[in-house]
């Protein structure tokens, strides 16, 4: 039948479409706007990945709240692409704050420059300090403003060079900041989110062990998993069957390895647990 086919040129077509010039973009259907909002999107996952990494809490453990800081006009872009944080970050909800909600200030002095004009005025200026509204001098020097603080009946002004702000999150959360922005995720991690995370951890060992399996990506498994605290398994067994593409998942050490099975021991928040995977005779999509 090859014989018989004809193949026609198209006259107008290019030498090759590697040779072929790109289409001219058309600047006008970019929504700008849109740029700008993914712009905002990507620092405040950025500050997230990096609140989560001071805590040392993994990705994988979802956590309740991002709690975020920033200009008040950014606020309708972010709530509308909040499910693109969320999900990038493993948070369940998305809060504004006032960055003081999520950081405490401290005034330091700089004994340095103050010394040589207050003398020993410096420690009554210090000891004032201490008693002073904290946020409220950290916020007018943040703002480039002085500061002024009464000791030994005299009204003492520091001018924004001659104080340092620092900053630490507050209990309960776990905090990045950057220029206008503080982004902060909720610590407490509670006996349901610790569930759902080990439901996590598991699925990303079932994976690699079909992957060391050399399972194609639509083998159908069995899986057989020991060690896994009971209600992991009542709260997360569907998602566990959806994620390993398992037909089958019970409780238990499995079939002897002789049988084509995989096996894989592990470690996850302090309990040893098996995992056996054996594929499904014939089961793909």
């Amino acid at each position: 039948m090859w014989q018989n086919l004809v193949c026609t040129a198209n006259p107008e077509a290019p030498e090759s479409v590697h040779l072929a010039d790109f289409p001219a973009p058309d600047r006008s259907l970019v929504d700008e706007a849109l740029n700008d909002a993914m712009n905002v999107v990507q620092k405040v996952v950025r500050l997230g990945l990096a609140a989560r990494n001071r805590a040392g809490i993994k990705v994988r453990q979802p956590l309740a709240e991002l709690a975020v800081a920033c200009p008040p006009e950014e606020q309708e872009p972010l709530r509308t692409l909040a499910d693109l944080m969320l999900d990038e970050l493993n948070v369940k909800a998305l809060r504004f704050v006032d960055a003081e909600d999520v950081l405490a200030y401290r005034v330091k002095l700089n004994p340095a420059k103050l010394g040589p004009r207050l003398g020993a005025k410096l420690k009554a200026v210090q000891s004032a300090l201490q008693n002073a509204d904290q946020a409220a001098l950290a916020r007018a020097l943040r703002a480039g403003e002085p500061i002024t603080l009464r000791a030994e009946g005299e009204e003492i002004t520091v001018a924004p060079d001659e104080a340092s702000v620092e900053a630490e999150a507050r209990p309960g959360y776990a905090v990045a900041v950057e220029g206008p922005y503080a982004v902060a995720v909720a610590t407490e991690i509670t006996d349901e989110l610790r569930r759902e995370g080990i439901a996590r951890e598991l699925a990303r060992h079932l994976n690699q062990l079909r992957k060391e399996a050399g399972l194609e990506l639509t083998d159908r498994i069995e899986v057989w998993l020991s060690g896994v605290p009971d209600n992991v398994l009542a709260e997360h067994a569907d998602y566990l069957k959806q994620e390993a593409l398992a037909v089958r998942l019970e409780v238990g050490e499995g079939p002897a390895e002789a049988e084509g099975t995989a096996r894989k021991s592990l470690r996850v928040n302090g309990v040893d647990m098996t995992l056996v995977i054996r594929k499904v005779d014939g089961g793909r999509e």
